[in-house]
C-alpha cells in the first residue's frame, strides 16, 4: 500500500487532513472511500496509519484518524550527497534512485568542467522540481523522510556546509576503497558526506582544494563509473557496512 503525505496533523487529537495533489490521487486515481485505511507519512521520519473519515472530491479534502503509529529505527548515520550536476535528465534519475537508498540529502553544485550555466530564475525552478521528485521517490519506497535537495551552488561553497563531518571525494585513483575508507574513520554517529564529480570529472587544482579541507578521495574500484551511478554505488556500499536498510 503506498503512502500519502499529509497536509496537518494532531497528534493529540490522533486526526489527520490531505489535501491538493495528495488528496486528489487519493480520490480520483486510487477511488479511496470512506472508511478506507491508508498508509501516511510527514516527511519527517514519521509514519502512521490512518482511515479516512471524511472525503469531498470536489475540494479535494480527506480528513481522518490516526489508527496507530510506526515509529521508525533511529539510523546512527545519515548521507548527503554532494552531486556534480550532470547534464539532461541524468540527475532526476539520481534524485529518484538515491530517495529509494534513503539519502539525507542532495546537494547540485558546479564545478570548472561543468558545461551547464543557470540563472538564479533556473536554480529556483530546478529546486523546485527537484524537491517534488525526491517526495515521490520517497513515497514510493516507502522512506519515512523526504530527502532535501539544496540550491545549486558553487565547488568553492562546498566547505561551509562540511562542518566537521567527513567528506569521501569519489575518485578512480583514490589512496582508499570506501570499505577500507568506513573502517577507518570509524564513523560511531553522524552525518557522511558523498562528494561526486561532473561528467567530465573534476581537474586537479579541485581535487586539491577539496584534500585541503579534509576530503577524503575514496576509490570505488577499477571500473569507470559514471557520474550518475558512481553516487548511487556509493550510498549502496554504506547503507550494507552501516546496516542502515
Amino acid at each position: 500500500m503506498s503512502q500519502s503525505l499529509i497536509s496537518s496533523i494532531d497528534p493529540q487529537a490522533k486526526t489527520f487532513e490531505i489535501d491538493g495533489d495528495e488528496a486528489f490521487h487519493l480520490i480520483r486515481v486510487l477511488r479511496k472511500k470512506v472508511g478506507d485505511q491508508i498508509n501516511l507519512f510527514d516527511g519527517r521520519a514519521q509514519q502512521y496509519l490512518g482511515e479516512i473519515s471524511f472525503l469531498d472530491p470536489q475540494t479535494l479534502l480527506i480528513r481522518g484518524s490516526l489508527v496507530n503509529t510506526n515509529l521508525p529505527q533511529i539510523k546512527k548515520h545519515q548521507v548527503r550527497l554532494f552531486q556534480g550536476i550532470p547534464r539532461g535528465s541524468k540527475f532526476d534519475y539520481v534524485i529518484e534512485k538515491a530517495g529509494e537508498l534513503g539519502v539525507h540529502a542532495i546537494v547540485p553544485f558546479l564545478s570548472e568542467k561543468n558545461l551547464i550555466k543557470l540563472t538564479r530564475e533556473q536554480k529556483i525552478a530546478k529546486q523546485k522540481r527537484w524537491q517534488n521528485l525526491a517526495k515521490a521517490a520517497a513515497k514510493q519506497s516507502e522512506q519515512s523522510s523526504i530527502p532535501l535537495i539544496g540550491s545549486v551552488i558553487e565547488l568553492g561553497e562546498i566547505p561551509r556546509l562540511l562542518g566537521s563531518h567527513p567528506a569521501l571525494v569519489l575518485n578512480k585513483d583514490g589512496e582508499l576503497n570506501l570499505k577500507e575508507c568506513l573502517e577507518r574513520l570509524k564513523v560511531e554517529e553522524g552525518l557522511i558526506n558523498i562528494l561526486v564529480g561532473p561528467e567530465s570529472g573534476l581537474t586537479r587544482g579541485e581535487m586539491e582544494f577539496l584534500k585541503r579541507i579534509g576530503g577524503l578521495a575514496v576509490s570505488l574500484g577499477k571500473r569507470v563509473l559514471r557520474s550518475e551511478t558512481a553516487g548511487l554505488v556509493a550510498l549502496s556500499i554504506i547503507n550494507y557496512e552501516l546496516n542502515l536498510f
